[in-house]
């Protein structure tokens, strides 16, 4: 019996050969933490951000949602930030922004924008996490300072009502 016992102390302690080890768990993604302020430039890097708007694999995000003209309290500061880990929920939001509709050519009018945001940040447990503004009102822009949509049609009134929903206080 002591034996066994110093023969599993060794193997839990790695030292002996031949033991089975176990899968070390998964680390979590890496995370930007949300600005206090909805102004900083977008730094995404990687050349899947030409091809899609969230590049595949992402597995957790955190979303950071900024006051605009009208609430009292501040114009673009943080409200609210809210870390989402369940990867369905990750995906479906993923699959949402890149079915967005690029912006046509042109030059637009939005008289309803008044500067609230959410600031959608992927994380990747391979890469370099990124952010997605989406502008809540107006012309509701979506951009990952690289391709930019927008959230105009049913579909992109529904995921921006989602993140909403997300990021109600």
């Amino acid at each position: 019996m002591p034996l066994m016992r110093a023969g599993l102390l060794l193997c839990v302690l790695g030292v002996a050969t031949g033991c089975a080890s176990a899968p070390a768990p998964a680390a979590a993604p890496p995370q930007r933490p949300c600005p206090h302020s909805d102004r900083p430039r977008l730094s995404n890097r990687g050349s899947a951000l030409h091809a899609r708007l969230v590049p595949a694999g992402a597995t957790a995000l955190e979303l950071c949602r900024y006051r605009g003209l009208n609430p009292p309290g501040g114009f673009g500061r943080l409200i609210l930030s809210r870390r989402v880990t369940n990867a369905g929920t990750v995906r479906s939001l993923a699959k949402g922004l890149d079915a967005l509709p690029r912006v046509p050519s042109g030059a637009f009018d939005c008289p309803a924008d008044d500067g609230s945001q959410v600031l959608a940040i992927f994380g990747y447990p391979r890469r370099d996490p990124v952010t997605i503004r989406v502008k809540m009102r107006g012309c509701q822009v979506v951009t990952n300072g690289v391709i930019t949509r927008w959230a105009t049609t049913a579909a992109g009134e529904r995921l921006v009502g989602r993140l909403s929903r997300l990021t109600a206080g």
